[in-house]
């Protein structure tokens, strides 16, 4: 990923806000934390991501989308939807 390619980055992130973001994803599993990187670091497709997992990509997709409801859990409010 290149600088710039999303506004979110670790590089333009204010600190508190990537403390935050890090101290909530340590609060998620490890499962739940490779899917995410794959989707969002990785930026590997679902087809990709199902794969890997030996599952349709319906069920990967699902999996992602439960990962990232459980991440904006554990950052708690004040944290957009942009996951």
């Amino acid at each position: 990923m290149n600088k710039g390619d999303d506004e979110h980055s670790a590089e333009t992130m204010p600190a508190e806000e990537l403390m935050d973001l890090q101290r909530a994803l340590l609060r998620i599993s490890r499962a739940d934390r490779r899917l995410l990187w794959q989707k969002y670091v990785e930026r590997k497709r679902g087809a990709e991501i199902a794969a890997g997992l030996g599952v349709p990509p319906e069920v990967a997709r699902r999996r992602l989308a439960r990962a990232a409801q459980r991440l904006r859990k554990a950052l708690g409010p004040g944290y957009g939807g942009s996951l």
